[in-house]
């Protein structure tokens, strides 16, 4: 499903339909892949950025990040 890019439009609200979790509306959100995994989009100079981040057990920094513009 292709969202689209408009100014006035509530990004927030397609986003809850589709169960992901709201960082800031209209501009981040994120959805749990996998206990160790991330997924991440965000709105950033009109563009939607998307990448995910995983972890290593009982470790903090990022073992593995992938990234789609």
């Amino acid at each position: 499903m292709a969202i689209p890019i408009m100014d006035n439009f509530n990004y927030h609200v397609l986003a809850k339909e589709v169960g992901l979790m709201i960082g800031i509306p209209n501009t981040l959100y994120c959805f749990t892949v996998s206990r160790f995994s991330t997924a991440y989009t965000e709105r950033w100079k009109c563009k939607w950025i998307a990448w995910r981040e995983t972890y290593q057990k009982d470790r903090r920094r990022i073992y593995k990040s992938k990234s789609h513009c």
